[in-house]
């Protein structure tokens, strides 16, 4: 994984106050693709919180 290129999709996606879900759904999406056992929990219409970990196997 290329930190700096990760670290431009997110400043890329519009995420002012009150239009932040398309982060939320961007880390959520992205966390499962590495593996985490992840959650995507809607805070408030439209609006994420995300959490995930690493499951050891």
């Amino acid at each position: 994984m290329n930190v700096v290129k990760e670290a431009q999709k997110l400043i890329a996606i519009p995420s002012v106050t009150g239009n932040g879900g398309r982060i939320g759904e961007y880390l959520y999406a992205r966390f499962r693709e590495l593996g985490c056992d992840t959650r995507l929990i809607e805070a408030a219409p439209g609006r994420y919180n995300v959490t995930a970990y690493w499951v050891m196997r």
